[in-house]
Formats: structure tokens, C-alpha cells, sequence
């Protein structure tokens, strides 16, 4: 029994750490009135901790038989499964970040959706075709996955680890490097640890644990609620900034610009009222120059009362 709850301590972590998260980020939320919240990342959230169910799953099955039998590689192929979804849906969260940052709404387009169900389907035939094999424990009884199954799920591992990589390499303009540092950092150190197990056939079990690490990186960091926050009050007050200095200059242009015509009517119709020897010719004038300004006055102010 104590074997069995050590194998599943690390899984057992991980729901609380996720349900932890969970519980604090839809609170926050629902005090920010639903603003900051990524419904991708709560996604992501219930997936790890179905990986962790399903990690659980594994180790009690496994555990609970001396001999391995058609459930026990059922279960384990499908667990491979859903840890190579996992990554999918990773690099989905990524996507609606780049979109969120770009200041647009992700949607599953349909080739991205083809694309996703092709790939599930082609590793789900590669899974559950490849022969399953478990390493033994102090009493001889199966204790994980280990072989050629173990080595897919590992490479996978690696592979979406990498592409993750290069997705936050080449949008790196789009992300905060504070925010993906620690990320890119972890995500290093498991790619040479799991290298590292490939090349030595070293047994490393509790990967889900490592998917649970890089959410609470994610909480604290990308989708820290207070930081979304703090960055939309930064981006209105830059944006009411801009507004005002706008409101300015054109308050500028157009105090020169009425200013002109109104002299120009102030000017002539003095100049009419004070000249005593006016001749036709000159009053015809002068008038004709009030019209203009007077007509160029209105324009303006019909088009003030247009913006308005």
C-alpha cells in the first residue's frame, strides 16, 4: 500500500496544486467581473488534471495485478494518448495568447481543427499499435510503463516541448520576456533530462507532474490576473494619453482656424462701419470677403458638430 501511494504522491500534488489554481483564478475572475480570464488556459488546467486522474489510473491498475493483461495495456496506451494531446492543446494556449496580444479572438479554424483530429487519430493508431511493456518493481510485479510505448510518449514529449520553442521564438515580440523565461527555461531542463533518460534507458514516471509545473508557471506569469490587469490599465492610460493630445491639437487647429475667418468678418465690417467716404465698388468688396468668411466659418463649424 505505501508502494502504491508513493507511486501516485506526485499525481496526488498535482490535483491539489490544480484545483488550488483553479478555485483562485475563477475567483479572481468573477471579482474582475469575467475580465483577465482565458478560457484556453482553463482548458488547459482541466486536461492536467485529467492527465493527473488518468497518471493515477495507470499506477493503481498496474499495481493492483501481478501479471499485465488487456486492461492494464489499454489503459496505459490510452494514457499515452492523452499526454500527446496534451501538447496539442498546449500549443493552442499559445496561439490564443499570440491572438490575445494581438488584440484578436482565437477561433478554431477548420483546416486547424482537420489538422488536430489527423493527428490524434494518427498517434492514437501508432498507440495502441505498439507493443506495451512494464518495468519491474522491488517485488517483481509491473510497476510502469517502460519500452517502445514509453519511448513515444518520451520522444512526443520532446518534440512538442521543442515546437513550443520555436512557436515563442519566432512570436517572441508578442510575449513579455519576464513572463517566458522561466517557461523556456524549464522547458530546457526537461528536454535534457528526457534526452538524458532516453540515452541512459533511465524510467522517468511522473510526467505529469512536469505539466502541472509549467501551469503554475503559467498562472504566475502569462496568466497571472493582476499582471492583465495592471497591463490593460497601462494600455488605456497610454490610449487616454493619446486621446488627450489629440483633443489638443485639434482644439489648436481649431481656435487657429475660426480665428481667422472671425477676424476676417470683425475686420471688413469695421472697416465698412468707419469708412466715410465708402464707395460701392469697395463695399461690394469687402462684403464679398465677409461672405467667404463667413461661409468658410460655418463649414468649420458644421464639420466640429460632425466629429462631435
Amino acid at each position: 500500500m505505501s508502494s502504491l501511494f508513493s507511486g501516485m504522491a506526485l499525481s496526488l500534488a498535482s490535483i491539489g496544486f490544480l484545483l488550488n489554481i483553479l478555485a483562485i483564478y475563477l475567483i479572481k475572475g468573477r471579482q474582475n467581473k469575467g475580465k483577465g480570464i482565458n478560457k484556453m488556459f482553463l482548458v488547459l488546467i482541466f486536461y492536467t488534471f485529467l492527465c493527473s486522474i488518468m497518471e493515477i489510473l495507470v499506477v493503481f491498475s498496474i499495481s493492483r495485478t501481478t501479471v499485465a493483461n488487456a486492461f492494464n495495456d489499454f489503459v496505459c496506451r490510452f494514457y499515452t494518448l492523452i499526454m500527446f494531446i496534451w501538447g496539442i492543446i498546449f500549443t493552442f494556449y499559445l496561439l490564443s495568447n499570440i491572438a490575445y496580444n494581438e488584440g484578436k479572438k482565437f477561433k478554431f479554424e477548420p483546416a486547424k481543427l482537420i489538422a488536430f483530429i489527423a493527428i490524434i487519430i494518427g498517434v492514437a493508431v501508432v498507440a495502441f499499435m505498439t507493443p506495451v511493456e512494464y518495468s519491474s518493481g522491488f517485488n517483481g510485479q509491473p510497476y510502469f510503463i517502460t519500452g517502445r510505448l514509453w519511448f513515444l510518449l518520451s520522444l512526443s514529449m520532446i518534440i512538442g516541448m521543442l515546437f513550443s520553442l520555436i512557436i515563442i521564438e519566432v512570436y517572441k515580440n508578442k510575449f513579455k520576456d519576464i513572463y517566458v523565461t522561466p517557461l523556456v527555461c524549464i522547458f530546457i531542463f526537461y528536454i535534457i533530462v528526457q534526452i538524458f533518460c532516453l540515452a541512459t534507458n533511465t524510467l522517468m514516471s511522473d510526467k505529469v507532474a512536469f505539466y502541472t509545473i509549467i501551469v503554475i508557471i503559467l498562472y504566475l506569469t502569462m496568466e497571472s490576473q493582476d499582471s492583465r490587469l495592471i497591463d490593460e490599465f497601462n494600455t488605456s492610460k497610454a490610449e487616454a494619453i493619446l486621446a488627450n493630445k489629440a483633443k489638443t491639437e485639434f482644439l489648436i487647429n481649431m481656435s487657429h482656424e475660426i480665428r481667422t475667418p472671425m477676424n476676417t468678418i470683425l475686420g471688413f465690417g469695421q472697416s465698412l462701419l468707419s469708412d466715410v467716404n465708402l464707395s460701392e465698388e469697395v463695399a461690394r468688396r469687402d462684403i464679398k470677403n465677409i461672405s467667404d468668411a463667413a461661409s468658410t466659418l460655418n463649414d468649420l463649424i458644421d464639420n466640429i458638430l460632425d466629429i462631435s
